[in-house]
């Protein structure tokens, strides 16, 4: 992990109860910064400037971290992006989530915005300020 947190973890979450198995990745006092399961969906998290969030404050909060949500019962960006359509997304202010299912499809989650795959590749950018 790319941060001044030297306690990085690895974690395995066996299946159980219709959820699948994930390995996920992050810090110990920390949620789940990335992780696979074995459906093969794959997603992690990039630090972004601030954007609010607006268009799901009327939405349910889920009880947990929707990535780590996503990786339990999900296997394709379609299922991944019906949760999060279902779900309240404020928290997500500060960061933007990148979901890649075993086809390679893709999805970049930063806030209310979704930006689908179009081409062979897609790549998170970070849109940084500088102070003058």
């Amino acid at each position: 992990m790319d941060w001044n947190v030297s306690e990085t973890c690895i974690w395995f979450v066996p299946p159980q109860d219709n959820r699948y198995a994930c390995a996920c990745v992050g810090f110990d006092d920390f949620f789940p910064q990335g992780g696979v399961n074995d459906q093969g969906l794959f997603y992690d998290c990039t630090l972004c400037p601030y954007l609010e969030v607006i268009n799901s404050s009327d939405k349910p909060q889920v009880n947990g971290f929707l990535g780590e949500y996503c990786l339990e019962r999900c296997a394709t960006i379609g299922e991944v992006l019906a949760i999060y359509e279902t779900y309240n997304l404020n928290g997500m202010e500060t960061y933007q989530i990148m979901f890649v299912d075993r086809t390679g499809y893709s999805v970049i989650i930063e806030g209310d915005e979704i930006i689908r795959k179009h081409d062979f590749y897609q790549i998170t950018l970070i849109r940084i300020f500088l102070d003058s």
